[in-house]
């Protein structure tokens, strides 16, 4: 009887063991069984045994959908199916090719899975994708206003400038061209001029500062391909040794927000260099004087109350007006016409 019982001992411990190594997942890893509450092992759904690995075939690009089962490269397995994984912003259309939906004409404003109600619009041969949505040409912006080709190919541009698209979408300008004003051109030498537009177009070689294709500039002008023009301002850095005289009770302070010194931003418009002093006195004002390439005053003294202390410069061709900001954050705005002599 011993020996029976202890016989019917080691039957049941192997056949535990070999429970056992049912959940051993993954080599080393065991993994020991759930019960439910009438005593039944439960089964790990996510387990797939593939040789003596245990894998989850819903995610595992090695064994997806079942053992062995290989995912291409860069595909992922998603629910037991393998699928393309696209870059962010693309989706995932035409049978496995990733799209850009803001500019693919085929598949314009796509989303998701890119099928059925997602899979976008088809632009027509006189539309083009952009943004996500089917436009033709009068949705070119402002600054490309003019449409070259159709469909997935179509491009908005400026018949003006582009010297692939000068003067219509079929002329393309010659290597070292430029596309003036809808007529290719000629280019000029970075230390030369280019006088006139279009064919017309010519280099010139400025002997002095103001030279503007053979015309002496006033000293608020700038030379345009045009000729003389009313000066933009800009603004550039300096370092405070180059300040010229001071007026009285004038002085110069750049500083940054914190107070440390800076290398002094100012204002240029033509010939024309504008400092921008501090009072003496601290008086909440700007005393902006503008002096020529030779240190002389060509602008006198205008005081600008509201800042002291220049920290920067900004431009806003756009509002056609410049922003002088000092301590404290506080402005002083001028209209471009104040750096122009009347």
């Amino acid at each position: 009887m011993a020996s029976s019982a202890g016989g019917r001992a080691i039957a049941a411990l192997f056949v535990g063991l070999g429970a056992l190594s049912v959940y051993a997942c993954a080599g080393d890893r065991l993994v020991l069984p759930t019960f439910d509450e009438a005593g039944a092992a439960k089964s790990d759904a996510s387990c797939t045994q593939c040789g003596d690995e245990c894998v989850d075939s819903t995610t595992d690009p090695r064994h997806c959908g079942g053992c062995g089962t290989k995912c291409a490269s860069g595909s992922a397995c998603v629910a037991g199916q393998c699928s393309l994984t696209c870059p962010t912003g693309f989706v995932n259309c035409a049978a496995g090719t990733c799209i850009d939906p803001l500019t693919s004409a085929e598949h314009c404003g796509a989303t998701g899975a890119c099928d059925g109600s997602n899979s976008g619009a088809a632009c027509t041969a006189a539309q083009t994708c952009k943004g996500g949505a089917c436009v033709g040409a009068a949705a070119c912006p402002t600054a490309t206003p003019d449409a070259c080709g159709a469909g997935a190919s179509a491009v908005c541009t400026s018949l003006k400038t582009d010297p692939t698209h000068c003067g219509d979408c079929a002329t393309a300008c010659a290597a070292g061209s430029v596309c003036n004003d809808g007529t290719c051109g000629i280019v000029c030498g970075a230390l030369q001029t280019t006088c006139g537009t279009g064919a017309t177009a010519t280099c010139h070689t400025p002997t002095g500062p103001s030279d503007c294709c053979g015309t002496a500039c006033a000293v608020d002008k700038d030379c345009t391909a045009g000729g003389c023009a009313a000066c933009i301002p800009t603004v550039t850095t300096t370092t405070v040794n180059a300040v010229p005289p001071n007026p009285a009770l004038l002085k110069v302070t750049c500083v940054d927000a914190a107070f440390a010194t800076i290398p002094c931003p100012v204002v240029k418009c033509g010939g024309i260099t504008y400092w921008v002093f501090a009072y003496g006195d601290n008086r909440t004002s700007y005393g902006v004087v503008g002096y020529d390439r030779n240190g002389g005053v060509v602008k006198p003294l205008v005081e600008k109350p509201g800042a002291r202390y220049i920290n920067s410069i900004t431009v806003n061709a756009g509002a056609a007006n410049v922003t002088l900001t000092g301590q404290d954050g506080l402005t002083v705005v001028m209209p471009f016409t104040a750096f122009r002599l009347p």
